[in-house]
């Protein structure tokens, strides 16, 4: 499922039974605001940002470690959810 598909449903609140019955355009309306909410989130606010390059930090080596990626964009959204952001 793509991310699209996945924020629809949440953004509609029903389960995915439910989804795959919905009218196509019914569905689409809130695969919009989907997109929407996603392009939003393409540019991070300055807390965002801080809180990505926090969860990404390698000690070690000093500087951004590769791997940390995924656990830095959940920081970075998780800080905008907490209304740090």
């Amino acid at each position: 499922m793509s991310m699209v598909e996945a924020m629809a449903m949440a953004i509609w609140g029903g389960d995915s039974d439910e989804w795959a019955t919905l009218a196509p355009w019914y569905a689409d309306q809130y695969r919009d605001y989907a997109r929407a909410a996603l392009k939003a989130l393409r540019e991070p606010t300055p807390e965002m940002v801080e809180a990505g390059e926090h969860a990404a930090w390698d000690s070690a080596n000093s500087m951004p470690a590769i791997r940390a990626i995924p656990s830095a964009w959940q920081a970075m959204i998780d800080a905008a959810l907490d209304g740090e952001g």
